[in-house]
C-alpha cells in the first residue's frame, strides 16, 4: 500500500474505493500480543505460586515449633498456678492501644507513694492477668521469639500488641 493510495478520509471519500486492511497481518499482530501477554502472566503466576509455597512451608514449620513449645510448656507441672507479672502500663500507652482515656482522679491516701514517684498527669494502670494471655506471656518468659508468639496470638484471634509492652 502506497502513500498515494491512501486518501484522506473525510466526507467526500467513497468508502467502496478504499482497499481493505490486510487481515492476515492484523491477525498476526493480535496473536503475537495475546501470546506475549499470556506468557508474561503465566510467568508471574508461577513465581507468585513458588513464593507463596515457600512462605506456607515457613508458616507450617513455625506452627509445628509453636505446637512443640506449647506441649513442653504444658508438660511442666504446676505452671498453671504461677502468677504472671504484667508490666506497669502508663495511661497514654493504654489510650494509644485502646483509644479510651481514663478520667483523671485525685490520688488516694494509699496511692500517695506511687503518685510521688510518677510525674504529674501520668497514672499507672495495672492490668489484671487475663487467662487467655497467660500462656503467651509464659512463652515469652521461656525464650520464645516475640514474633512467633504474636503470630500464634493472631491465629487464635487475640491482640498481639499486648506483647509490645513487655
Amino acid at each position: 500500500m502506497d502513500i498515494d493510495d491512501m486518501a484522506l478520509i473525510g466526507p467526500g471519500v467513497n468508502l467502496s474505493e478504499i482497499p481493505p486492511i490486510n487481515q492476515k497481518r492484523t491477525l498476526a499482530f493480535v496473536n503475537t500480543f495475546i501470546t506475549n501477554t499470556v506468557t508474561i502472566l503465566n510467568n508471574l503466576a508461577r513465581t507468585s505460586e513458588l513464593k507463596l509455597h515457600k512462605f506456607e512451608e515457613k508458616l507450617q514449620r513455625m506452627d509445628a515449633s509453636l505446637c512443640i513449645l506449647e506441649a513442653k510448656l504444658a508438660s511442666i507441672p504446676g505452671l498453671e498456678t504461677v502468677p504472671v507479672e504484667l508490666p506497669k502500663v502508663e495511661q497514654n500507652q493504654v489510650a494509644a492501644v485502646t483509644g479510651v482515656t481514663a478520667p483523671q482522679e485525685s490520688p488516694k491516701q494509699e496511692d500517695a507513694n506511687v503518685s510521688e514517684a510518677e510525674p504529674q498527669g501520668v497514672a499507672a494502670v495495672l492490668a489484671e492477668p487475663d487467662p487467655q494471655y497467660t500462656k503467651f506471656f509464659k512463652m515469652v518468659q521461656f525464650g520464645v521469639p516475640p514474633q512467633a508468639v504474636k503470630l500464634k496470638m493472631i491465629s487464635e484471634g487475640l491482640d498481639p500488641n499486648i506483647l509490645e509492652d513487655i
